[in-house]
């Protein structure tokens, strides 16, 4: 009997941790919930939150602006991007700096260092950096450089990338060994795996 009164015993106190368990959760969500609805629901309202903002702390944060940059094996770049975020509309904003763009001195004699693109350096963002804020106008606080390699796994790992040409492509650069032989609207392509490019 007493085994009996004590398998009970326990068995209602386990249920009375739970309880008390599920109950705490159910708040903790409740509270959670209510506050994403005060910051405007959907992902905008889970992120805020979850970063412990509010619509009054919002209205503090400035805008945050990032230099992405895209870099090959030779050291240059052919992606130059200023991305823009508004913590308080959560608009984005792109803009695309011409690799090409001129930041020498003499324009008369210009020089493959006075183009943009050959300030890339993922060890030394800083002087790239530098260049676009004088270029826009804009106090930059964050870089982020992606090599090409990178994007060409990612490629390989969705299994290529499927895409149209819109018209006829011939080009030869014998130089670097790029071939490009698309014809345009009859065939679609993929490209991948590893920079191959094939008929479909």
């Amino acid at each position: 009997m007493k085994d009996k009164k004590v398998k009970k015993r326990g068995r209602r106190t386990k249920r009375k941790i739970l309880l008390v368990i599920l109950l705490i959760l159910i708040t903790f969500a409740s509270m959670f919930a209510y506050r994403v609805h005060q910051n405007g629901g959907g992902w905008q309202g889970i992120l805020m939150t979850l970063f412990g903002h509010n619509p009054r702390t919002v209205q503090d944060l400035e805008k945050i602006h990032v230099l992405v940059a895209g870099s090959d094996d030779g050291g240059l770049s052919d992606t130059i991007m200023l991305v823009s975020y508004d913590p308080q509309t959560q608009q984005v904003g792109m803009l695309s700096i011409p690799r090409d763009t001129f930041i020498g001195e003499n324009r008369n004699r210009p020089r493959p260092a006075d183009r943009i693109n050959a300030l890339a350096d993922a060890q030394n963002p800083r002087r790239l950096m530098d260049a676009v804020e004088e270029l826009v106008g804009i106090e930059i606080s964050y870089y982020l450089f992606v090599e090409i390699d990178i994007i060409v796994e990612l490629v390989d790992v969705i299994g290529g990338v499927w895409f149209d040409v819109p018209i006829d492509m011939r080009y030869d650069d014998y130089g670097d060994g790029l071939h490009i032989n698309l014809t345009a609207r009859i065939s679609i392509y993929k490209w991948g795996p590893s920079r191959m490019v094939t008929e479909i």
